[in-house]
């Protein structure tokens, strides 16, 4: 391809540690989304399309590094507050607005292990938002492996937190019907109105098992419904990310997770040890990538016909769908690799042979001394693990097929990407994208800011929602009439990989001229509309 790109790069964020969790939003009201990096205790504010770094919470967490991170109003006074955690951790408060100049208060009795995901909604209609927390367990250490390695539950514990109103928190995950699969190996979840029937249901993805679907009865009680709802969930899950493919106004989504040809070479030639049957019948599921599930009226997901041409991906991590070139259907952006060294010879083929075999749930002193040494020795010899795969973007054909462009457009980095956060920042109506960039050990972090310079002038109509007391915009569900139809896109957290999304919403309108309406339908069921908006603009709606 010859032309002008669809991104360039205009900075790289950079840090002698992690930088995330990331959280986009417009802390300051300018309009602006800014970025926080709570891995680095950083807030990048937005001066127009560039970011300048300052410190972020006068008060960091005095014990490790704030793994898990998510904004939210849940004092309920309009001011949007912090909740983060990390391993060792209690889970921390802060009450913010602008800024976060005061010391966090703890709202839990005990340290969480490996906070890895969160998400917040109001699950029972009371007003006010809760909290899911889920954890993530490392294989390998102490001897330990996830047994089985495809319908593993024997991580650290997940928690459903109710809140008081005032940001006190309960544990009610047990009598809220979450207690047999709470201790999933977890990377990432979602409070979400999955069955459309105006409850916040919960979506969990999880390393060594797959997806797990959860309804809630309107009270904040849930109902496993994961084998009646999708025809397969598992999958080395990663991340996911929600929208509207098929344009039918229901939620689909997208999960990813790891995809292995060493999987799909054993099972074509039927290789495998003969006493775990079990496993070679899921190592092709696991091993299949990712899924896109499509909403269906009766409350069900079915795996779209396109699902092979977005499968593929490698070891994916985080992911954002969006309307890239304001064409009117979302495009896909896909983080892939796990560990490059300094060859390309591959970890994969033991693990596939090997390792699933090994161990069990409780640690093993001579199976860690093993594992140690064994990792050692990958180390020393510079081997990779999925390593150099390149990230991906899929053009949406009208959401019925996806071609994969991420090379033709400048954006199939090959270093081991992970985070994945779109927004607008520079607020021209096209979205851009921030990936970061892992490297070393211990952990370093850089995050490649691409704006988005796509060819083209489609029309576009961007939406800002501005929560009040008592009233955030976690939960709400934008639709946009115009003579081409409706288009609907929803607001929630614990999409992609250690990141959140600005409650900013953009629709690219392709050659429409005229929208009649927006309309967004707030948490509490009250309803706003914008009428005959001006295109090619931001909106900001409130309750």
């Amino acid at each position: 391809r010859r032309g002008t790109p669809a991104f360039t790069s205009s900075a790289v964020l950079a840090d002698d540690t992690a930088l995330s969790p990331l959280i986009a939003a417009d802390l300051d009201g300018d309009g602006l989304d800014d970025l926080l990096a709570l891995g680095a205790n950083l807030l990048y504010r937005n001066q127009g399309g560039r970011f300048a770094p300052e410190p972020l919470l006068a008060y960091p967490p005095p014990v490790g590094r704030i793994e898990v991170a998510l904004l939210a109003d849940f004092t309920g006074d309009g001011e949007p507050d912090l909740i983060v955690g990390g391993p060792g951790q209690l889970l921390g408060l802060y009450e913010g607005g602008k800024s976060f100049d005061q010391p966090g208060l703890a709202i839990a009795t005990r340290p969480l292990q490996y906070p890895e995901a969160m998400s917040a909604g109001d699950i029972d209609a009371d007003g006010d938002l809760d909290l899911w927390v889920g954890q993530y367990r490392l294989p390998y250490r102490e001897g330990q492996m996830p047994t089985p390695y495809y319908d593993a539950n024997d991580g650290y514990p997940a928690y459903l937190l109710s809140n008081d109103g005032n940001g006190r928190f309960t544990d009610i995950t047990a009598r809220a019907g979450l207690e047999a699969k709470r201790k999933r190996r977890t990377y990432s979840g979602s409070l979400a109105d999955l069955d459309g029937d105006d409850d916040l249901d919960l979506l969990v993805v999880s390393d060594f098992a797959g997806i797990d679907l959860y309804y809630n009865d309107g009270t904040g009680t849930f109902a496993d419904v994961t084998s009646r709802t999708v025809s397969e969930s598992s999958t080395f899950g990663m991340s996911h990310v929600f929208g509207d493919y098929n344009a039918d106004s229901r939620l689909d989504m997208y999960v990813v997770g790891m995809s292995s040809t060493t999987a799909r070479r054993l099972d074509y030639l039927n290789l495998g040890r003969e006493e775990y049957p079990e496993h070679h019948q899921q190592r092709q599921a696991m091993g299949f990538g990712n899924r896109l599930y499509l909403g269906r009226e009766d409350a069900q997901f079915s795996i779209a016909p396109s699902t092979e041409q977005v499968a593929r991906t490698g070891w994916s991590w985080g992911v954002a769908s969006a309307d890239f070139d304001n064409d009117g259907d979302d495009e896909i952006y896909v983080a892939n690799g796990h560990l490059s060294g300094e060859t390309a010879q591959d970890y994969c083929t033991t693990f596939w042979t090997h390792d699933i075999y090994t161990g069990g749930s409780e640690p093993d002193p001579q199976i860690a001394a093993f594992f140690d040494e064994m990792i050692a020795d990958w180390h020393n010899a510079g081997i990779s693990w999925n390593g150099f795969e390149h990230n991906k973007l899929y053009l949406s054909g009208e959401g019925r097929s996806f071609v994969e462009i991420g090379y033709l457009m400048g954006v199939a980095f090959e270093f081991d990407a992970r985070t994945v956060l779109d927004m607008d920042i520079d607020a021209d109506g096209r979205v851009d994208l921030l990936v970061s960039e892992w490297s070393g050990t211990p952990r370093r972090e850089r995050v490649h800011v691409l704006h988005n310079v796509w060819p083209g002038d489609n029309n576009w109509l961007g939406v800002r929602l501005q929560g009040a007391a008592g009233i955030s915009p976690i939960g709400a569900r934008i639709t946009l009439r115009s003579s081409q139809g409706t288009k609907t896109q929803w607001v929630y957290t614990g999409e992609s990989f250690d990141a959140q999304r600005s409650p900013t919403r953009l629709f690219g309108l392709d050659r429409v001229e005229q929208v009649e309406a927006v309309e967004v339908q707030w948490p509490d069921g009250k309803v706003s509309t914008l009428s005959d908006p001006q295109l090619n603009r931001y909106h900001e709606l409130t309750p």
